[in-house]
């Protein structure tokens, strides 16, 4: 299957998610920060990132921004608990495929 990278840091979301991803035959890679997760994007075979908005320090967005630098055509996805039509637009101008709100349903 795929190597997924979640970048959140909400640790109990973020290990129920990738339990969730490996129990479907995926492999996930995990980071709490914007910088811990272009750090795990760099190390390469990412097929897909799905990126918090609000992090510590830098947020999804500078994800988002830095993302296509280090590994082009890697498909993000942004997640937050703080959706609002001004960071939904900002997060697809930057490329991100899909914009989610917590809790996933």
């Amino acid at each position: 299957m795929a190597l997924i990278l979640i970048i959140d840091d909400d640790a109990a979301f973020r290990v129920t998610l990738a339990e969730t991803l490996e129990d479907l035959g995926h492999s996930v890679r995990q980071a709490a920060s914007c910088e811990a997760g272009l750090r795990a994007l760099a190390e390469g075979g990412v097929a897909v990132a799905i990126v918090d908005l609000r992090l510590p320090g830098d947020d999804g967005l500078a994800f988002l921004r830095a993302a296509p630098g280090i590994a082009p055509g890697v498909p993000c996805m942004m997640l937050t608990a703080y959706a609002s039509g001004a960071n939904t637009i900002e997060a697809m101008r930057l490329g991100a495929f899909d914009h989610l709100t917590k809790p996933l349903g």
